[in-house]
């Protein structure tokens, strides 16, 4: 076991205050152009021109307007009001922006993004001794993870009877096939999954982080851990995080709502959590679940979270990370078209040697459909740009 990794890893803040109208109406434009086309579509915001994704949809809660500044960015979601006595504004930040840059970084890059796109808040004091006040917007942190990230041979499974925690704690279990409902008889499902406790609560999850990445545009991780994936995809080990997570409601008990609340009790909060819901080590003899000593693994975690009010960075460089995840994309396309075009020649009857002829018929369908509709084709073309903009 060797711990290799912790962060923040969620970061959900709303804010207090409004966009000015002209952002808003960029918004509006870009959020009928998506509905009629039926996809996220580009635009450019605030006095930087920052390109966002802008979605067909918003969010429940009065947020018209949904939309996204990349992979190492943060998901916006914004309600049509210039009213700054309403909370129009919320933000989810992405855990590879919390990879690359911190907690600090995030933060900063959200005050930066609030600044250029012009959001006021109410005015209010900052300073009564010396008479400062200001109209940026008022923060409210309405939810935040953090992670361990552990290296685990490949034969490490949770097992849901160890944990510890209140009765009224709800644990979910999950395998290969999905949800474990009675995990005393598992018939042979590896448990890939154990969550304990609900949201917007508190909660705590033991995951295989292993086969997250690999069912998914995720392989970036293996760069910010800076380790050879090989043994990992051969299963000789895996990658098990633990997740902490702390909603609204648990947020509520502290309390912590600001920025400045988050430096002096993020810590408290998650060691505490770690404390109330526990993966523990069976002592012989000893039915009394509650004095089972903490697993290594678990107190590995509470060791490493008593510095968790420092800022984080695995000093990843962001211009490698993307270029990754644009060199992944790239494959992923790759072995679709190869998967697709070995099909099309089984379902058409013909030799797999004949490969080759299906190829020349698909160059002539492009080029027949260049000649017909060349529009279409640059519509599309320019669709697919437009998504894949931010992987520069």
């Amino acid at each position: 076991m060797k711990l290799i990794y912790s962060n923040f890893d969620a970061l959900d803040i709303a804010f207090q205050g409004a966009f000015p109208e002209h952002v808003l109406e960029k918004l509006s434009e870009a959020r009928e152009k998506a509905q009629s086309e039926k996809r996220e579509v580009l635009t450019h915001i605030g006095k930087e021109e920052l390109p966002v994704m802008v979605a067909e949809t918003g969010m429940g809660g009065g947020f018209r307007y949904r939309f996204d500044t990349g992979p190492d960015g943060e998901k916006w979601f914004v309600s049509h009001s210039t009213n700054t006595k309403n909370w129009n504004i919320r933000v989810s930040v992405k855990s590879l922006a919390l990879a690359l840059y911190g907690y600090e970084g995030a933060k900063s890059r959200l005050i930066k993004r609030l600044n250029d796109f012009e959001a006021k808040g109410q005015v209010r004091m900052l300073s009564a001794k010396e008479a400062v006040k200001t109209d940026f917007p008022l923060e409210r942190i309405s939810r935040f993870d953090f992670c361990f990230d552990f290296v685990m041979l490949g034969a490490f499974e949770p097992l849901p009877k160890r944990f510890v925690a209140h009765q009224r704690a709800k644990k979910h279990v999950y395998g290969e096939e999905g949800a474990i409902s009675n995990y005393s008889s598992l018939n042979g499902d590896k448990i890939n999954t154990v969550r304990i406790g609900e949201m917007p609560g508190r909660q705590a999850v033991i995951y295989n982080k292993t086969k997250e990445i690999t069912s998914s545009l995720k392989s970036y991780w293996w760069k910010i851990w800076d380790i050879e994936p090989k043994a990992f995809k051969e299963s000789f080990k895996q990658i098990w995080r633990i997740e902490v997570r702390a909603g609204k409601d648990e947020l509520n008990k502290w309390p912590l709502k600001r920025f400045e609340d988050f430096d002096l009790k993020a810590g408290d909060v998650i060691q505490s959590i770690l404390s109330a819901i526990r993966y523990t080590k069976p002592l012989k003899n000893d039915l009394n679940r509650s004095r089972w000593p903490n697993d290594p693994i678990w107190q590995a975690a509470i060791d490493n979270a008593y510095s968790a009010l420092k800022p984080y960075s695995s000093n990843a460089i962001r211009e490698n990370i993307i270029r990754d995840y644009r060199d992944n994309v790239i494959k992923g396309y790759e072995e679709r078209i190869l998967g697709n075009t070995i099909g099309l020649t089984a379902a058409k009857g013909l030799d797999i040697s004949e490969i080759p002829i299906v190829i020349e018929a698909l160059q002539r369908r492009i080029e027949n459909l260049a000649d017909e509709d060349l529009g279409a084709m640059i519509k599309k073309y320019q669709k697919a740009e437009e998504r894949f903009r931010f992987l520069v």
